[in-house]
């Protein structure tokens, strides 16, 4: 059995908790740090560490973070702690280790930066915006000298947001860019088999525009089209590179669209949702195929994506009536008693799905007897996760299957799309910051709070969810939580 050795991009549930729990529904042998010596929110990973434990490694496949070899995580990648000389030949360990076991297959991944800042606080959730603002504004003038609305618009900005802030956004760009072409060259050396680019969240306009622009030309040049490729999304990178190496051969789907508006662009991303779609499935080797008995419904934004996240007093509508939610939930539940494999992505919303159209497939059909769902975060977060969903648990709706798919459920719906927003308030009627929370133990005791406030909504949707679930709060903010079984210890590593 193929040996796999996983750095993932930081230590969120989403980046390394999803690839062990796939993993063990695929039944793949896969090694991952312990906890302990990963990143811990602000405070980034030692490379020494990280590189000691990578040589003490022995697998047959390694699935690499650029960014967490190279700067400590994520978060950190968006930081000058690093310089470019320092990140280069922190590189270098990807020769020793070929050098060491000429076979290992690597398969990376590294960001192309998200074209603002980190939203580490309520104070810098103002700069968050500023910066978006900047690099569209840039972009722009880039591409017209003449255009003096946006040069005006530059010369405000540059004024409004500290010198520290901007300077270092702009820095850690050109830093992260050399990276990025210098690991398209070791596709071309060997060093590297396959290689993601991965565009973190941006808009249609930004200056993130000539940067790809100058990477696929290196990609053109070395003619590494099957082995580089570049797209939106960042956090499901670590479990669509473990379904790429543990599958064997090529996996066919339906796609059916529960919506019209395929080619929407998505919030956060900079192309039309159904170009990541096929560039998502290449990463796993899977087929359209209008025969197979595996289904990915996708349910699609009716005018336009929103956000559950974007304003804290309002809860977003989907636009679609009653009838409609109950045709899409009709089309799911008549596959279903066919005896197909279902698969529901949500893309309506960003960050969390609706709960509206599982309380609609409820009322037809047990939802448990979906095979997978993903709604999380941006479009290309949840799609990339449910992709890998499909390839890793291999057509088996199996016990470890289900309780994914629940936990996918309890987060992406009941966490982001209902309680997120009520236990913000909660924070701040308390004088605590979400996105930095001093207070944890409060924070994860109201969270138990909202989710028994939820019970009902949960019954509906899928009964029993709550008897064996635990909630915490891995990192000190509530982007996101750590769902586990109650018996398991806070803490403990796989």
């Amino acid at each position: 059995m193929m040996k796999t050795c996983v750095l993932p991009i930081d230590s969120r549930p989403c980046s390394y908790d999803f690839v062990k729990d796939l993993a063990d529904i695929n039944g793949a042998e896969c090694i991952l740090p312990p906890l302990r010596i990963m990143d811990d929110f602000r405070q980034p990973s030692d490379f020494s560490t990280i590189s000691k434990w990578l040589d003490t490694v022995s697998c047959d496949t390694l699935i690499l973070s650029i960014d967490q070899l190279l700067y400590g995580g994520l978060l950190a990648s968006r930081q000058s702690g690093i310089s470019l000389q320092a990140a280069l030949e922190r590189l270098n360990i990807l020769k020793k280790l070929k050098q060491k076991n000429p076979n290992l297959r690597v398969f990376a991944s590294s960001v192309l930066m998200r074209t603002t800042v980190s939203t580490l606080s309520l104070e810098s959730k103002v700069w968050w915006e500023d910066v978006s603002q900047y690099a569209k504004a840039s972009y722009f003038v880039s591409i017209d000298e003449t255009d003096q609305v946006n040069k005006e618009r530059l010369l405000e900005l540059e004024k409004k947001i500290p010198e520290s802030v901007l300077s270092e956004f702009l820095s850690v760009r050109k830093r992260n860019h050399e990276v990025n072409k210098k690991c398209i060259e070791l596709v071309n050396y060997g060093l590297i088999d396959f290689l993601l680019i991965l565009q973190e969240d941006c808009s249609e306009y930004g200056m993130h525009r000539a940067e790809q622009k100058k990477l696929l030309e290196i990609i053109d040049k070395y003619e590494l089209q099957n082995r580089v490729l570049l797209h939106n999304g960042t956090d499901e990178s670590t479990t669509e590179l473990l379904a790429r190496a543990a599958s064997t051969k090529p996996k066919h789907i339906q796609v059916k669209w529960l919506g019209e508006n395929s080619d929407f662009i998505a919030l956060f991303e900079d192309r039309p949702f159904i170009d990541n779609l096929k560039s998502h499935l290449n990463i796993m080797n899977i087929h359209e195929d209008e025969e197979s008995d595996t289904i990915l419904f996708i349910y699609l934004p009716k005018n336009g994506q929103k956000d559950f996240c974007a304003d804290w007093e309002k809860q977003p509508d989907s636009g679609y009536d009653p009838g409609e939610l109950e045709s899409f939930a009709q089309s799911i539940a008549d596959a279903i008693n066919q005896g197909k494999d279902c698969y529901l992505l949500d893309v309506a919303f960003a960050n969390g799905g609706d709960p509206e159209l599982l309380q609609s497939l409820a009322k037809q059909v047990e939802v448990s007897k979906l095979c997978g769902y993903s709604a999380w975060n941006t479009a290309s977060n949840a799609l990339g996760t449910i992709l890998s969903q499909i390839v890793l648990s291999k057509g088996e709706n199996s016990e470890a299957n289900k309780r994914f798919t629940t936990s996918r459920i309890m987060d992406d719906v009941i966490y982001q799309a209902v309680i997120r927003k009520r236990l913000e308030k909660d924070l701040r009627e308390r004088g605590l910051d979400p996105f930095s929370i001093a207070n944890v133990d409060l924070a994860e005791a109201l969270l138990q709070v909202r989710y028994e406030e939820v019970k009902p909504l949960i019954e509906e949707i899928i009964p029993n969810a709550l008897t064996s679930l635990g909630f915490t709060l891995r990192w000190y903010r509530t982007f996101e939580i750590e769902i586990c079984n109650r018996s398991k210890s806070k803490g403990v590593v796989f």
